[in-house]
């Protein structure tokens, strides 16, 4: 949906409606300068594909979710790859 948005800075996506959504794969991949991004409203419940999603979002420094359910979800694979700046989610997982 935004891959490659590599000059996106801020993205709201607050009201989108993600109950019937299978496949999130690759939705933010290589939005470079995407700093601010709140997802804690997305209904993952029927979600089964979330690799890549996140993948290159190299200036994002933070991100919740905590609110994701990945019951169903068959591949996270690169879901962070190269998210080299991401460093908290909220309940104090830190990765460096």
């Amino acid at each position: 949906m935004f891959s490659d948005c590599k000059n996106l800075t801020k993205l709201n996506v607050q009201g989108f409606d993600t109950a019937r959504v299978k496949a999130m794969s690759h939705m933010f991949s290589g939005c470079e300068n995407l700093k601010d991004l709140d997802v804690t409203e997305f209904d993952t419940a029927c979600v089964e594909d979330m690799s890549f999603m996140f993948a290159d979002c190299k200036k994002l420094i933070k991100l919740d979710i905590t609110g994701f359910d990945t019951a169903r979800v068959k591949d996270m694979s690169y879901m962070f790859s190269g998210c080299e700046n991401l460093k908290i989610f909220r309940r104090s997982i830190i990765f460096s």
